[in-house]
C-alpha cells in the first residue's frame, strides 16, 4: 500500500522514511537497501550481514542515515535521515533483494509539513 501524499519536512529537520514489511519478519540478517534512482551512486543506505556499509553509499548521505536494529527485528526498515537538505527531496526506494520486495517513499523538503505514513510491502 502506498499513501497518496509525500512526506513534507523543513530543511534541517530529522525525518523517518517509513517502510514496514507485512507480515512481520526479522530482517536483521537480510540485505536492506535504500536508494534514489536519480543519484549516482544511487545508494542512500546499505545494510548487509548485520552491518551498515559505507562502501557504495552516496557521499551526500554519509553520517546522516540510520536503520533501527530493534525495528529490523520486527520487519521495520524505516530510514531515519538527519540534517535534511533541499537536495534530499526526491523518491526513495526501500528494497530487500532476497525477497524481491520494494516500496517507494517521496520526500519534499522546504515546506512546513507533516509525517506519519507507513508503507506496507
Amino acid at each position: 500500500m502506498v499513501p497518496s501524499q509525500p512526506l513534507v519536512v523543513p530543511v534541517g529537520s530529522v525525518v523517518t522514511l517509513p517502510c514496514q514489511l507485512e507480515p512481520v519478519k526479522d530482517l536483521r540478517d537480510q540485505v536492506v537497501e535504500w536508494a534514489r534512482p536519480d543519484l549516482k551512486p544511487r545508494y542512500v543506505h546499505i545494510r548487509r550481514d548485520g552491518l551498515d556499509l559505507l562502501i557504495g553509499q552516496n557521499s551526500l548521505y554519509l553520517g546522516r542515515t540510520r536503520l533501527s536494529e530493534r525495528g529490523l527485528a520486527y520487519g521495520d526498515m524505516s530510514l531515519t535521515l538527519s540534517r535534511v537538505r533541499l537536495s534530499d527531496a526526491g523518491t526513495y526506494h526501500c528494497f530487500i533483494p532476497q525477497m524481491n520486495t520494494r516500496a517507494e517513499v517521496t520526500l519534499h523538503v522546504g515546506e512546513s509539513g507533516h509525517t506519519g505514513f507507513i508503507y506496507y510491502l
